[in-house]
């Protein structure tokens, strides 16, 4: 029974770090070897069939599908415009310090890297706030949790990190979004990355109290 429980458990944790690397993907620059996941609905059925909870991507996956070349082409410029530069910043910043409603302490993000062992490649960081990195670094925590032995810390710092780090920036990115003339495409990604993060927050907070009381 136990072995069937932890069997389930890893499931989970792979679905649930595959879904943050795929997002991590998503949302960086198209301009750094970015893939268009043409494939994105066997990619997404896969991580579907075991998340502890349910979601729909369907926006997503036919936003995706439907993006021709030339369309893609047109993405591709669209994403400085709107995520990196401007005479007064970028429109929508990704980059978690560029965020002017937010307070935001770059120490503390790297303390969290650190901490963990988090390493990010020396190109990149400039940019260890920007949001595919971090989205990138819960996809770590939850890697590392199958090999720690120590879930209640990596759990809890999935669970700090998001709502420190990541939660109110993504819901401002989508309200930024709405006052923008921007391709639906970005739209569906960060409103099914919004939805992603409240239900992992739901699952995380129900699943430590089960963590604690097997302590």
């Amino acid at each position: 029974m136990k072995d069937s429980l932890d069997i389930q458990l890893n499931s989970q944790l792979l679905a649930r770090s595959a879904a943050y690397a795929l997002f991590s993907n998503l949302v960086s620059s198209p301009h750094e070897g970015h893939i268009l996941f043409k494939d994105i609905q066997t990619v997404i059925l896969v991580i579907q069939k075991d998340l502890p909870f349910q979601i729909d991507f369907d926006s997503m996956t036919q936003e995706t599908k439907a993006i021709s070349k030339k369309e893609w082409q047109k993405l591709v410029r669209s994403y400085s415009g709107l995520f990196e530069v401007g005479n007064d910043g970028p429109p929508i910043p990704i980059r978690e310090s560029a965020h002017p409603s937010l307070t935001f302490k770059r120490e503390e993000v790297t303390r969290y890297y650190e901490y963990f062992g988090y390493e990010i490649n020396e190109n990149s960081q400039w940019e260890s706030d920007h949001l595919a990195i971090e989205l990138e670094f819960l996809h770590f925590l939850c890697q590392g949790e199958m090999t720690s032995g120590d879930a209640l810390s990596f759990q809890l710092a999935q669970k700090d990190f998001i709502e420190r780090h990541i939660n109110l920036w993504v819901s401002s990115i989508i309200y930024r979004l709405k006052k923008q003339i921007a391709h639906p495409y970005w739209s569906s990604i960060f409103t099914t990355l919004d939805d992603f993060l409240q239900l992992d927050l739901k699952w995380l907070n129900t699943n430590l109290d089960k963590v604690k009381e097997a302590i």
